[in-house]
This record gives structure tokens, sequence and C-alpha cells, in this order.
């Protein structure tokens, strides 16, 4: 008698133990859940409570990551324009350089030779306009300055000039040694066979 009460009664049990009904709708979901976060396509679910992913870089430039910035032109942030400017075909000196047998042993192959143009009239009289690195080599050896040698960019290679020529031995434009072989030559440009001679030693 007692078995049969007990398999009577465990319906009754099964029923008072049966999952709690669920909330009643437009109840406000709990205050720390996590939000929701924006994957890529294709990228797996984060697990619960994983902090919110920061942007992907580049997405506000739309730039792949460590991609340089551009610049609104299409170049590199900072870089200078590109200028379409023409070179002026007159704006040239040609000639060739010597050496005078006096100083010739002074000049070896593989010597730096800094080229300088100045300028010879008008209110910028003695202001560079030109320069040019050259490697001594065998002589008579050929020079060119045109537009594409100017100091700064936008200064005209014109006019009357002074050109120099010095074999830096220790190849820095800014200093001037003794042992140094220079020589100089006057033009007006456009000019053509000039001919500078090194026949100076500096002291």
């Amino acid at each position: 008698m007692l078995l049969i009460a007990a398999l009577a009664a465990a319906p009754a049990c099964d029923r008072d133990r049966a999952a709690p009904a669920p909330p009643p709708s437009g109840v406000p979901p709990l205050a720390n859940a996590p939000a929701e976060t924006a994957l890529p396509a294709g990228h797996p679910a984060l697990p619960a409570g994983h902090p919110a992913l920061a942007a992907e870089p580049g997405a506000a430039t739309g730039l792949p990551a460590g991609h340089p910035a551009v610049s609104p032109s299409g170049g590199p942030a900072g870089a200078m324009p590109a200028t379409n400017e023409p070179l002026d075909p007159n704006a040239r000196v040609v000639g060739r350089l010597t050496v005078a047998p006096s100083v010739k042993a002074e000049v070896k192959p593989g010597d730096v030779i800094f080229l300088v143009a100045r300028a010879d009239d008008g209110p910028a009289r003695g202001q560079i306009v030109g320069v040019k690195r050259l490697v001594a080599g065998s002589f008579p050896m050929a020079f060119e300055m045109d537009g594409r040698d100017a100091m700064i960019p936008g200064m005209r290679l014109a006019g009357k000039v002074v050109l120099t020529a010095r074999v830096d031995k220790d190849g820095d434009a800014t200093t001037k040694n003794p042992g140094d072989v220079v020589g100089a030559a006057k033009a007006e440009v456009p000019a053509k066979d000039v001919e500078l001679v090194l026949d100076t030693v500096t002291q």
C-alpha cells in the first residue's frame, strides 16, 4: 500500500518541479548585459562579457592598415606638390673643365668637384643661382648646368654669371681647405663652349 501511494504521488511532484514561466513581455534587459558589438563578416562571435572591439585601423579613411596618409592631391601627406613647369631650354650653360699643367698632379680621378654659378649682374649679383656636384675623371671633362641645378626651386639661371669650380678634397661643399684646386670663368646664359680651367691650389 505504501508503494502504491508513492507511485501515485510521483506525477504531482514532477509537475511541481516544472521550469518557471518566462517573464512577461516588456521586461527590460539586465543592466550589465554586454553591448552589441559589430563584427566583420565571418568573424566568430565574442564570448559573453568580452570587451567591445576598437575600430579597425583605416576604418575612418577607408585605407588598409599601415597605409600612409595621403594629401588631397593624392600624394603622401606632407609631400611637396609636383610641379609641371617645363625646363627652359635657353637656361643652360654648356662647357668643359680642363686642368692646368701646373696643378695636374693635385687632381685625382674620383675627386669631388663642385660647380657653382653666381649672378654677375642686376640686384642679385653675387647670389648663387646654380650648383652641381661632379666627380673628376679624364680631362677635358664636359659639364652642363640648367634649371634642374637651381639653388632654390623656381630660381632662374639667366643673364651674366660667374662659374667657379672647386676640386674639394674632403667632399664637403661647406668647407674650403688648403689643397683644394679652383678655377673660374664668366658666361652669359644661354652659353655653350665655356672653358673653365682649374689652375689654382688654395693655401
